[in-house]
């Protein structure tokens, strides 16, 4: 869902004599907020990040803009048991024409994309090479159980490419020709349901052994969301296709294999401060042959090694490490890539759980890490450096962290691999902050495994090796926020830090309201936990999803032409456009004795020292309009202070407002709150 926006924030002297408006009833809650700036302390001004994984159709099909499904014809049944080379493909010749097309392997492109199709022409114009995006042709679309979305429940992708009126596309496609001498045209267009031709280009190839990569532009002369992409040959001859193409011009940013420009854009609105990436689960596979291997994900498309996505669906990689990084560096956000450490995942099935890479293997297994921060960090000179500068960067991303492995479950093979390539980064890169991993719960799960909780054995082997963070994953019912709102508080200040690399609070309700404001109530607890919480990343962040609104556990849900954004993404927006670098003491008052309503109301203020800017972020999650006095302590503000609220009408409300005005500051302010709400008042220095 969008939340609906209201703005009003040209400042009259009407706006600002007015001041706030007290809720009227006996019903309404009387909230006392204080501030004491003598005891501030720093904090992290990091705490909304993004985690993103190839989870739900993320990278092939939505992030990453390539709008032809199964482009490099690799797929296999190890992706889908149904699953071939010609899946989300088909070959039609004019009267039923057979033995017109096969999948061949002799002399690929390169190694790593072996497979390529051979279309045998005997007559111009009577052979169709067509695909219809991501999601298939209606006959290949799949509905049963057995299907990786329909387990997800979240429905399956609907086939189709999307095109917009005037827009440009770039086509490429590598090709050879085996026939007679002199030019060979091949046609290519794209056309609707109807068979009207919606845009469309020729380009040739002359007899040759080689291939050669071939590209035109098409444009769209109508709007589309469910067109179909045709390649025709001309004349007759063997024609060898490889990596067909179809690419939007209007990418983020503009730049080539690059990011669907409006989930880029949505996640560049959330102001994220970190994003990390590739995964989650799919970094280190449900066996060890499986893991991510990033040098594998970078270099030209043609040879990157496409991967079985343990999520049951295929990855080409187009989105690789490269992309990751450049989009970090775009949206001004710290990269944080996560690194399998040679375990595979403990949540896999089947006989491959917990499988340790054998230890005579590491040394080159953790070489390439050490080489990943000498791709991200090192000279063009350099023997990887000079990798991503061909690839057209030429200085440093200067990446500063990096994570060993993800929820992992606490086994000696794990901690003598994962202190292995510890000490092998302190001793080459020791200015590298190295995040260790506390498995896949809270302090307060257990996990029935001999060495006791995967928790405090990865908490204990971070401390015991110098790591700098640790990161925690919990996912659990909205509920247990409100028994947990002093979490952070008992944590011990002398080791590590918390990287939370994923979280969710759960609700039942459809509209996710409660979702959204229990994360609301614990990023107060996380603020002022901020000296040890130095950065949070929601889970999910990217899912496909046919019923855009109805999923509130992932913060934008997104389909083949447009997304929506859940409730959570609206608060966490709020949050992190209003991250501070200071945290205040802030006295909370609810004003009633009832624990339903001391667990549901939360507060925290905020101060960047750059700007002087305060922030006083108040969360009413009880049904009850708020009365609040907010007592500043004599602190000198401006009057010119700017309110934003989001809230709804219930906890299943599909229509939260966000809205923004001016606002009357000082020392001392009141502030009427509705229910179910979240209000943050900017106060800039005075």
């Amino acid at each position: 869902m969008s939340a609906k926006t209201v703005s009003a924030l040209a400042f009259t002297a009407a706006a600002l004599a007015a001041g706030a408006v007290f809720a009227a009833g006996d019903d309404a809650l009387n909230v006392n907020i204080t501030a004491d700036f003598g005891k501030t302390k720093e904090i992290s001004r990091n705490q909304v990040g993004i985690f993103y994984e190839d989870l739900g159709r993320a990278a092939d099909g939505g992030l990453y803009a390539e709008l032809v499904e199964n482009r490099d014809f690799e797929y296999s049944s190890a992706d889908q048991k149904d699953w071939d080379s010609m899946t989300a493909w088909r070959v039609l010749a004019l009267e039923g024409a057979s033995g017109v097309s096969e999948i061949a392997t002799a002399d690929p492109i390169h190694k790593n994309n072996p497979h390529y199709i051979v279309l045998h022409v005997k007559h111009p114009n009577t052979v169709f090479l067509q695909n219809n995006g991501f999601g298939g042709f209606p006959e290949q679309r799949k509905t049963s159980a057995s299907d990786d979305l329909a387990r997800a429940g979240i429905g399956n992708p609907e086939g189709g490419i999307p095109v917009k009126r005037g827009a440009k596309y770039d086509f490429s496609v590598f090709m050879r020709y085996l026939g007679t001498a002199g030019k060979h045209y091949v046609h290519v267009q794209l056309t609707d349901p109807d068979g009207n031709c919606l845009g469309q280009a020729n380009f040739y190839r002359e007899k040759t052994s080689t291939w050669e990569k071939v590209e035109a532009v098409l444009t769209s002369n109508a709007d589309c969301d469910n067109a179909t992409l045709t390649v025709i040959p001309q004349s007759a001859g063997d024609y060898h296709f490889d990596m067909v193409s179809l690419f939007p011009q209007d990418t983020f940013r503009g730049r080539k294999n690059g990011l669907r420009k409006d989930l880029a854009e949505a996640i560049e609105g959330l102001h994220p401060s970190f994003i990390r990436f590739p995964g989650g689960c799919v970094i280190h596979g449900d066996c060890v042959a499986n893991a991510y291997r990033w040098e594998e994900s970078v270099g030209p498309l043609e040879a990157r090694v496409p991967i079985r996505n343990m999520r049951n669906y295929h990855q080409t990689r187009g989105l690789g490490y490269y992309e990751y990084f450049q989009f970090c560096e775009d949206i001004g956000a710290e990269a944080l890539p996560v690194v399998p450490v040679g375990q595979s995942c403990q949540f896999s099935g089947g006989p491959n759980i917990c499988e340790l890479l054998p230890m005579d293997q590491m040394e080159e297994f953790t070489q390439n890490i050490l080489n990943l921060i000498e791709w991200a960090n090192g000279p063009a000179d350099s023997e990887w450096g000079r990798v991503r500068a061909e690839a057209g960067h030429p200085e440093p991303f200067n990446m500063k962290y990096i994570a060993l492995g993800n929820e992992e479950r606490y086994t000696e093979g794990y901690a003598e691999r994962a202190t292995m390539i510890c000490k092998a980064i302190r001793a080459k890169y020791p200015d590298i902050r190295i995040c260790g991993n506390a498995g896949p719960g809270a302090d307060d799960d257990f996990h029935d495994v001999t060495d006791g909780r995967d928790f405090k054995l990865g908490w204990k082997l971070a401390a015991d090796n110098g790591m700098e963070l640790v990161d925690e994953h919990y996912y659990k019912p909205a509920s247990w926020v409100y028994n947990n709102l002093e979490y952070y508080d008992k944590y011990d200040r002398k080791g590590p830090k918390v990287f939370l690399g994923e979280y969710n609070f759960q609700s039942s309700l459809d509209g996710g309201m409660e979702t959204a404001l229990t994360t609301s109530l614990y990023h107060h607890m996380m603020e002022r936990n901020g000296d040890l919480v130095v950065c949070a990343t929601y889970s999910l962040c990217l899912v496909r999803n046919r019923n855009l609104g109805t999923n509130q556990r992932t913060l934008i849900n997104f389909n083949r032409s447009t997304h929506s954004k859940a409730n959570s993404y609206w608060i966490l927006k709020m949050f992190a456009e209003s991250a501070g670098d200071q945290y205040v003491t802030t006295g909370l008052d609810v004003g009633s004795e009832d624990e339903f309503d001391l667990k549901r109301v939360g507060a925290s203020i905020l101060r960047d020292s750059g700007s002087g800017d305060i922030f006083v972020k108040v969360t009413n999650m009880t049904g009850r309009p708020a009365n609040i006095n907010i007592d500043l302590g004599g602190q000198s503000v401006s009057e010119n202070a700017v309110l934003t609220t989001y809230s709804a009408k219930s906890l299943d409300d599909m229509d939260a407002v966000l809205a923004s005005k001016p606002f009357r500051g000082g020392s001392k302010m009141q502030l009427a709150a509705g229910p179910y709400s979240l209000s943050i008042i900017r106060l800039p220095k005075d």
